[in-house]
């Protein structure tokens, strides 16, 4: 996938307005999108500027021993690997063991996140001018640029590792209102301060589970390293800050510059400071690993069984790899350019449910065990429209105990191989097959048949209608469908009127004065393929006008569930035959049904009220004094699972959750003084979140999560 296709936005909540352009300025120019945050709200903004294209290329096969890839290569051929090693004086800032006396072990003792490469920039008041420390006292920039593995859930768990780029700036300090220009390593941005003068905005490129390949995607890329007297087998120390290389625009530096804003009279900041060292991190990988893409086994008779074993690994590599397992020797995989093979005959009444394949190459060697399967093949599954058939034909490679295939959502195939399915409406795209002995295959479906009829055309002359003398009535023949070349309108029943156009899609006329109620009929007829018939409808002109119409939004609702289904109630209205709702206060929502008595939306995640105004009509005209009616959302409810301070480390680690959850919601934890602690941290798609802080502010008996989403939870700490 191109890198420029695919990328994952996040700015966290007072993070400020963003614009990014992805090339410092000189550099050719193109323009594109990205998400920004105005008040905490995620919109649009134009980015100017391709993606980095130099960055990384390609991801090694995962480990047998975590589960994340062995290493990520650069445009540069730059290999990292994990830096996890705690007692590795040049991985100084890898994240600790849950229990440090004990050895790392996956997954009762490993670390919650893990670090290919973890660059960072702290720019300081001593780093500014004379003029801009005095100006900027408080000030603070912590620029992050890392590839970093971590977890889903946040805890250590097979199955639920993650990696990401990630570019990061945290800075306080600054010109409330202010913009700011941010070239650095891989590109820049232009973000504006919020309103207490912090810029908090994080942009995470691959955040699937399991899927990493897509970080990819991501700006971080070639990796960043010492310009100079890096450590043999390493980027940097760790630890010590100092001058790099790598970046693909040779902007090896952070540069925050004051600009203009958009507007005149948006305020100005006159900063203008650059650092051109960092602390860099990441360890070159030594390995190249080995992934197994399949192992499967074919056999007709109990003497002629035989494994295809298919594995991977550096495309770059010269490796020696092995598969071994039980009724065979061990055996030789052959290929280049990262894809190994294997064809092993084995020996036994049945194959070996497992095989281990080595790169015995590597040092120490890397070892990844593969269940054994047999291949399924599917030669048919195609859909005959005409009578709404499914077919599928498939076989197993097992021919001496053929297993049980079945196509999934449609049942077992038979002994042949051959499933039929009847009364199919509709053709699923692809159709899998799955086997009792572990195979699978998925193919897509194939349709027969003839051709489908066009939409038909059909003419739909609108609702009835009750109408006062005098009112100009619109006749509307948008509900008609098909493929339409002409609109014809005919009035056949009631006092004659003149339509404004007899032949439009909309046409209009004044209803009459009347004695009593009349109706006047109209029919539509209209031009189109086949012979469509006529459509009618009823204009009731009232002799005597209704009483004007009193709108009615209904009672306050005071704890609307926060991304559930809220439903607004006009029904008290009197009088009212017609209905007209728009909001008039907080997020902007949709309204389905907005014409009707009781149209509903999402509630969306925050604090925020809501208002919405409602005007009910009838054939008099509407009202002219429309009802209002205030939404407010039911706080999110906060628990603490996890408070506690480490007095070694000067760290905090607050965990918990939020029955409100996503990116858009964030809490932020706060001592028992009321200091805020750390920065605030975004509600995961599970509800969960987290923060972990080093060298922070000192201990203290309690702590307090307050949420964007309203909710707050004071609890104990636990210091150790």
């Amino acid at each position: 996938m191109d890198k420029r296709t695919t990328r994952h936005a996040s700015a966290r909540r007072g993070g400020g307005r963003l614009q990014r352009l992805s090339r410092p300025a000189g550099v050719g120019l193109a323009l594109s999108l990205v998400l920004i945050a105005v008040g905490g709200i995620l919109a649009y903004a134009d980015v100017i500027g391709p993606a980095n294209s130099g960055g990384l290329t390609q991801v090694g096969p995962t480990s047998g021993e975590n589960g994340f890839p062995a290493w990520y290569k650069d445009s540069k051929t730059i290999r990292l690997e994990p830096c996890i090693d705690v007692d590795d004086a040049n991985c100084a800032a890898a994240a600790p063991l849950p229990d440090p006396s004990k050895p790392m072990s996956f997954p009762d003792n490993f670390p919650d996140e893990m670090f290919y490469q973890l660059a960072d920039s702290s720019i300081l008041p001593a780093d500014l001018s004379a003029a801009d420390a005095t100006a900027h006292p408080n000030f603070k920039a912590v620029s992050s640029f890392n590839l970093e593995g971590a977890f889903g859930g946040g805890v250590a768990k097979a199955n639920d590792q993650i990696v990401f780029g990630r570019v990061r700036f945290f800075y306080k300090g600054l010109v409330p209102g202010a913009k700011y220009r941010i070239t650095h390593p891989y590109g820049v941005d232009e973000i504006t301060a919020d309103d207490a003068g912090a810029i908090r905005f994080t942009e995470d490129g691959g955040l699937s589970i399991g899927n990493f390949g897509e970080a990819l995607n991501s700006r971080i890329g070639p990796f960043l390293q010492w310009d100079t007297g890096a450590p043999a087998g390493y980027l940097g120390d760790g630890a010590t800050e100092h001058n790099i290389t790598g970046s693909p625009y040779t902007t090896n530096f952070v540069h925050i510059q004051g600009i203009a804003g958009a507007k005149a009279g948006d305020p100005v900041d006159s900063l203008d400071v650059t650092k051109t060292q960092f602390t860099v991190m990441g360890k070159k990988a030594t390995t190249s690993g080995v992934g197994v893409d399949r192992v499967t086994y074919s056999r007709t008779t109990a003497t002629d069984g035989t494994l295809d074993v298919f594995a991977n690994t550096q495309d770059d590599a010269a490796p020696s790899i092995e598969v071994t397992g039980s009724g065979f020797d061990p055996t030789p995989l052959r290929g280049a350019a990262g894809h190994y093979i294997a064809r092993v005959p084995f020996t036994g009444s049945t194959p070996p449910s497992t095989v281990n394949v080595t790169n015995v190459s590597d040092v120490p060697a890397s070892k990844k065990a593969a269940d054994v399967t047999d291949a399924v093949q599917i030669t048919n599954a195609s859909y005959d429209a005409d009578l709404k058939t499914l077919t599928v034909n498939a076989n197993s490679s097992d021919k001496l105990a053929p297993p049980t295939l079945t196509a999934t959502g449609y049942g077992g195939l038979d002994s042949s191989g051959v499933l039929v399915v009847n009364n199919v409406a509709g053709a699923p795209a692809n159709v899998t097959v799955k086997s009792t002995a572990g195979g699978s295959a998925t193919v897509p479906v194939t349709m027969t048949g003839k051709g489908f009829a066009p939409t038909p055309v059909v003419a739909f002359a609108g609702t009835d209608q009750d109408v006062v003398a005098g009112k100009t009535v619109t006749l509307d023949a948008g509900g008609s469908t098909g493929p339409i070349t002409g609109f014809h309108w005919t009035q056949t029943d009631g006092p004659t009127v003149a339509l404004s156009d007899a032949n439009a899609k909309t046409t209009t006329f004044t209803a009459p004065t009347v004695t009593a109620d009349t109706t006047l009929t109209f029919s539509l007829s209209v031009d189109g393929p086949g012979t469509p018939a006529p459509n009618t409808v009823n204009i009731k002109v009232l002799a005597n006008a209704p009483a004007a119409a009193d709108s009615s939004a209904g009672p306050d609702q005071t704890a609307a569930v926060q991304g559930g289904k809220i439903t607004l109630d006009g029904t008290k209205s009197t009088d009212a035959t017609g209905f007209a709702w728009k909001q008039t206060g907080g997020p902007n929502v949709t309204l389905t049904g907005a014409n009707t008595a009781s149209p509903t939306f999402t509630m969306p995640k925050g604090s925020d009220k809501l208002t919405f105004e409602l005007t009910a009509s009838n054939a008099s005209g509407a009202d002219a004094t429309p009802d209002s009616v205030v939404i407010t959302p039911k706080p999110d409810a906060i628990t603490i699972s996890r408070a506690q301070y480490t007095r070694s480390t000067n760290e905090w680690r607050v965990e918990g959750s939020s029955d409100v959850f996503g990116p858009d919601v964030t809490v932020t934890v706060y001592n028992a003084a009321g200091t805020q602690i750390g920065q605030p941290q975004a509600v995961d798609t599970l509800g969960a979140w987290k923060l972990r802080v080093t060298n922070s502010v000192g201990s203290s008996p309690s702590v307090t999560v307050k949420s964007t989403s309203g909710g707050t939870k004071t609890q104990a700490s636990t210091i150790k």
